[in-house]
C-alpha cells in the first residue's frame, strides 16, 4: 500500500519506519525536510499536495488547528485529492 504522512513529528518518527518494515511504501513530508531524511525507507515528498495526489492512505500528524488550516486546507493540498470519505 502507499501510505504518505503529513507531519513527521515523534509519532510519525516511531510509525513510519514500523508500516515501511510491514512491506508497505512509505512517503512523508514535514516542514523540516531533515525530519523524514533521517528515517530509513521512508521517502520525502516535496508537498502536501503530492501525498493526496499519489497515495492510498494519508495520515496527517500536525501539531494544531491552524497547521491543519496551512498545511491541508489553504495549500490545497485536500483539493488536490478528486475524491474523499468523511
Amino acid at each position: 500500500m502507499k501510505v504518505a504522512f503529513i507531519g513527521m513529528g515523534s509519532m510519525g518518527a516511531a510509525i513510519a519506519p514500523r508500516l515501511v518494515g510491514a512491506g508497505h511504501e512509505v512517503h512523508a513530508w514535514n516542514r523540516s525536510s531533515a525530519a523524514v531524511e533521517c528515517l530509513a525507507g521512508v521517502g520525502l515528498l516535496d508537498s502536501p499536495v503530492r501525498a493526496f495526489a499519489e497515495h492510498e492512505v494519508v495520515i496527517t500528524m500536525l501539531s494544531d488547528d491552524q497547521a491543519v488550516r496551512e498545511v491541508i486546507l489553504e495549500s490545497g493540498a485536500l483539493a488536490a485529492q478528486a475524491w474523499c470519505i468523511w
